[in-house]
């Protein structure tokens, strides 16, 4: 279930218009896993979710200080940071926070954000419950990296309801394409069409996407501001 999970993310973030290595599904033979990695081989025997490496991308978590003003602009797409923290709190992604902000910046491209890891989505992968919205304390945007990302003029009524616009309409493509992207799974991952889809209802509703994104409104009006 984490390689679904790392998948439908990835999938949906480009569609949000989000940066996510690039990625493929591979088959690796045993044979070609070096014995000083310490992985078992039985994990090639399925299907691998593999993603692009860059020399280029740097760990974001060792940035995780406090950005001075005149460093701020350096950071050219910054706004795709509330962008992510929106991301995760639809999709219920326990494992973006200010201790471990799963974020690559690509040094070469304007300092890029890279959104990565994402098995942790649907509450860490409890695919039996019902979803529990995420709390303030586990969202990236609750960082001393996001606060001080922004001057607080940035953040206005005219810019909140522009990415609510844009979270409507993003998440509505994605429920759009969610069936095509699902027909891509590999079918040795043997994920339960029916318990995905029981999931896919519940991101798609619009009392979820409503008290989500009053949930980011809070977080940006409390920490950003």
């Amino acid at each position: 279930m984490s390689l679904f999970c790392e998948y439908l993310a990835s999938a949906f973030l480009k569609i949000w218009g989000l940066r996510t290595p690039d990625f493929a599904f591979v088959r690796i033979n045993r044979e070609h896993i070096p014995s000083s990695w310490g992985i078992h081989g039985y994990c090639f025997d399925t299907t691998c979710f593999a993603t692009k490496y860059h020399s280029e991308y740097a760990d974001a978590t060792k940035l995780n200080e406090i950005i001075k003003s005149s460093d701020r602009k350096k950071y050219t797409n910054r706004f795709d940071l509330i962008k992510i923290g929106l991301f995760d709190l639809w999709l219920a992604n326990e494992d973006r926070h200010a201790g471990n902000m799963n974020l690559l910046i690509d040094l070469e491209n304007e300092r890029d954000f890279i959104a990565i890891d994402h098995e942790s989505i649907f509450n860490s992968r409890v695919m039996s419950d019902h979803l529990s919205e995420l709390t303030e304390n586990d969202s990236i945007l609750d960082s001393l990296f996001a606060r001080t990302l922004f001057d607080k003029r940035e953040i206005t009524p005219a810019l909140i309801d522009e990415i609510k616009k844009y979270f409507y309409l993003c998440t509505q493509h994605c429920k759009e394409q969610a069936s095509s992207i699902l027909d891509d799974i590999p079918s040795d991952w043997k994920i339960s069409r029916d318990e995905v889809n029981i999931k896919l209802e519940q991101i798609f509703a619009k009392q979820w996407q409503e008290n989500n994104f009053k949930l980011f409104s809070t977080l940006l009006q409390q920490y950003l501001l």
